[in-house]
């Protein structure tokens, strides 16, 4: 990707707070900057969408019932997955508003 944009200068692997450093960085020295996905700080997000898809959905289909009796109201559920959507959004919404 690199290449294909002709960027004279790219950083890969960063994490978090070295990510912080660089862009501050080229904010003092007046760069134009640009960011590509890298999975490194998706790795929580990731996990959390794993467990519900695997512990989750098979809960809220009943599949525990015939085991122990749990079951799960679908109002219930469908309340959880709209709440993982709004914190998304809303998580999305917070980012717009940091100047980097």
């Amino acid at each position: 990707m690199v290449k294909k944009l002709g960027t004279p200068e790219y950083r890969a692997g960063l994490l978090p707070e070295a990510k912080f450093r660089e862009f501050a960085e080229w904010k003092a020295q007046s760069f134009r900057t640009a960011m590509a996905a890298d999975r490194i700080n998706e790795s929580p997000s990731l996990t959390l969408a794993f467990a519900y898809n695997i512990l989750g959905i098979p809960i809220a289909t009943g599949i525990l019932y015939p085991f122990f009796g749990i079951l799960i109201n679908p109002m219930i559920s469908a309340a959880s997955t709209s709440l993982s959507s709004v914190s998304v959004i809303a998580n999305s919404l917070r980012l717009r508003r940091i100047r980097i």
